[in-house]
């Protein structure tokens, strides 16, 4: 998609080809959102993106493609006449390295949790068994590393920020056999998946 049309407006998509090291065919970038008026030559408003790349620890061996990700790290807004009135949209991301892709370092639900030696996602034990397959991978889950990469602060035009903080979800599972364990209550334990847990919200500086 390279453009959407209104009856007042459009909206023309940017992108630069051919310049991702994420991707094995060298892929598209998205780099600028610009909106334009119906009758109007120049661009009402752009939106400029900056980007730059996880890059992943080096345990084991993996293709230097699989060692990055794509990241958004700013939005700088432009209006009519190249005009730069206002600060960029800026984002930060929590710093703990992500394993390469598709690596086996993963929980059950697929998060990153930190076992960089597994060799097979075929779990070795389950909250159940814990002997289930031996010489299988570590799946449990470990909520420090599932939060590697995520989203961790949003800086407003303003100068005020939005600090966002996340924890594991925790689940029960039933204990093998209950008909045989009528009192037995099952095992706790924490899931990889991560849920937003708090958000806090900073006002911009007042000025003197």
């Amino acid at each position: 998609m390279t453009e959407i049309r209104g009856a007042q407006e459009r909206v023309v998509l940017q992108s630069t080809p051919n310049t991702r090291t994420d991707l094995t065919s060298g892929g598209v970038r998205l780099t600028a959102v610009e909106k334009y008026g119906a009758d109007y030559p120049d661009y009402l408003k752009r939106y400029e993106l900056q980007q730059d790349y996880f890059t992943a620890h080096t345990t084991g061996p993996h293709s230097p493609y699989r060692s990055k990700r794509l990241r958004l790290l700013s939005v700088q807004e432009i209006g009519a006449g190249n005009e730069r009135s206002i600060p960029a949209h800026t984002f930060e991301y929590e710093s703990t390295p992500l394993p390469p892709r598709l690596s086996k370092a993963r929980d059950f639900w697929g998060y990153y949790n930190g076992q960089n030696g597994n060799l097979s996602l075929i779990p070795a034990s389950l909250p159940t068994n814990a002997n289930f397959y031996p010489g299988g991978g570590d799946r449990t889950a470990n909520p420090v590393y599932a939060r590697a990469g995520v989203l961790q602060k949003i800086t407003y035009p303003t100068g005020g920020h939005t600090a966002l903080e996340y924890e594991g979800h925790e689940r029960g599972y039933p204990t093998p056999f209950r008909k045989y364990r009528p009192k037995s209550r099952g095992l706790r334990f924490t899931k990889g998946l991560i849920r937003l847990s708090a958000l806090c919200l900073q006002p911009p500086m007042s000025k003197m």
